[in-house]
């Protein structure tokens, strides 16, 4: 049942490449997970521009007079100041596989997917198809923007360093991984969702439903254990979105 206090407002990047999911952003979709877990109450809002963020970055929060970003310290503000905590039941061990699924897929597979969306050649028709919102001369300039900063951020982060086949790999070696684990698991972390929960689907979803070409999304649709997990994760908690995964990508494979 929800808890009846003041709803939180979630800012976040719109729905995007036919994915039958609330946002296009791994962030935001983890935050909106991470609520349905709880059972908080939140309205939300479609907002693009992350600059107008409090840190300059996507998604970030309205909860009575505070407003938050970065969606690891929502978490942690929300557990605080609400009350509720899906990992309370957890002990060290499972909470340190947790923190270590969570680091892998932000820290390391976040960085695989955006430079399989758009940083790659046919990139700029992935961001285009995001931003098919914006007018079309403005539209060319953003994507020009968003991938040259991108392609910095994943250079100097190490990543972008490497040759497609190389980060393909590196991608797909953590989707194997996350696919082995889920063997006889109904979550990550046991028989009830998580935390890690939120993270992990947030990140495997959008690597399933969009309706792009890369070979990221190729791998990740031959993955029986990660599509099964996603699909269970949608019919709990995001079931307005179950009746569309029959015609996404997903099933493709």
């Amino acid at each position: 049942m929800m808890t009846r206090q003041p709803k939180i407002r979630l800012y976040k990047f719109a729905p995007g490449w036919a994915a039958p999911l609330p946002t296009a952003g791994p962030f935001a979709l983890k935050l909106e997970t991470w609520f349905r877990i709880a059972g908080l109450e939140y309205d939300s809002t479609i907002e693009n521009d992350a600059r107008k963020g409090p840190k300059q970055k996507s998604p970030w929060i309205d909860d009575r007079d505070a407003r938050l970003a970065d969606s690891e310290l929502i978490v942690e503000h929300l557990i605080k100041t609400r009350g509720v905590d899906p990992d309370a039941r957890l002990d060290p061990a499972a909470r340190g596989a947790g923190l270590a699924w969570r680091r892998l897929f932000e820290e390391h597979f976040h960085q695989a997917w955006e430079h399989a969306i758009f940083a790659r050649s046919d990139g700029a028709q992935n961001l285009a198809l995001f931003l098919e919102s914006m007018a079309l001369p403005l539209r060319a300039i953003a994507s020009y923007k968003i991938r040259s900063s991108l392609r910095k951020q994943l250079f100097a982060r190490g990543l972008g360093r490497h040759d497609d086949a190389t980060i393909d790999s590196m991608a797909n070696a953590d989707l194997d991984a996350a696919d082995a684990w889920l063997v006889g698991r109904q979550f990550f972390l046991g028989d009830e969702p998580t935390t890690t929960d939120a993270t992990t689907f947030a990140f495997l979803a959008l690597s399933l439903f969009p309706a792009i070409e890369t070979p990221l999304h190729a791998h990740a649709r031959t993955l029986r254990n990660v599509r099964a997990y996603c699909e269970r994760m949608i019919a709990r908690f995001f079931p307005e979105a179950a009746k569309l995964i029959g015609a996404a990508p997903a099933r493709a494979a």
